[in-house]
């Protein structure tokens, strides 16, 4: 099951975690533990995760499914997600 984790920035240390379909209660608890002053992060699993959780992939087809989405994201300049791999210079 795919969870959201809030964690500790400073410790990596796992604070709070709940499943997806209930993630507004990270966000709460992230920031009540803001409030404490500690700084969090909330790690979150991306779309391609959760669909691929609910179609079942898993191991190799799963290592696939996530190289061809990179390799699509790469073969796209000007989105989002675009990282131009080329050494050039601007002057």
């Amino acid at each position: 099951m795919l969870k959201v984790r809030v964690i500790d920035v400073q410790s990596e240390q796992v604070l709070f975690e709940c499943p997806v379909a209930q993630a507004d209660k990270a966000y709460v608890a992230a920031a009540e533990f803001e409030a404490m002053g500690l700084e969090v992060k909330i790690d979150h699993p991306t779309v391609n995760q959760t669909l691929a959780a609910s179609l079942g992939v898993e191991g190799a087809p799963l290592d696939a499914f996530q190289e061809s989405l990179a390799e699509e994201l790469d073969d796209h300049p000007g989105s989002c997600c675009f990282e131009d791999k080329s050494d050039k210079s601007l002057h």
